[in-house]
């Protein structure tokens, strides 16, 4: 596996890891793809799979069967996101810190990542729902 300064950085990388840089919540694909101009979603996917085994990107697979991305940083986050609208909130803490150092003391393992995704209904289709309710 190359190193990340072995990357060459091409203009499609760039786009790829701006748009994951602006977003305030993981992206999938073809997230990126509609904000991206002239690159296709081949190009988009060969992108983040390459990002993604070079340690740059995280890939997550969700509930709903997506794939989403965003980029690997030591300050990551974790997410709580609306099963109904798909918004996602994010959460500022990791409560999964503590847990891995225990676990690499534990296994041996050198932990490089985790997953953590809360699913839930946000307050605007609480109230939506309860709207369509009282009809």
């Amino acid at each position: 596996m190359n190193r990340p300064e072995e990357l060459r950085m091409t203009k499609q990388r760039r786009t790829v890891i701006e748009l994951l840089e602006k977003s305030s919540s993981p992206m999938t694909a073809e997230d990126i793809y509609k904000r991206a101009e002239e690159v296709n979603l081949s190009t988009i996917y060969r992108t983040l799979s390459t990002l993604s085994d070079m340690g740059i990107v995280l890939k997550n697979a969700s509930q709903d069967g997506k794939a989403y991305y965003q980029l690997n940083s030591p300050r990551h986050g974790h997410h709580l996101k609306c099963s109904i609208c798909k918004r996602a909130v994010l959460i500022d803490a990791c409560p999964i810190e503590q847990m891995a150092k225990q676990l690499e003391q534990k296994t041996g393992y050198q932990i490089t990542g985790h997953n953590l995704e809360f699913i839930g209904i946000c307050p605007s289709c609480i109230k939506k729902k309860e709207e369509e309710q009282h009809e």
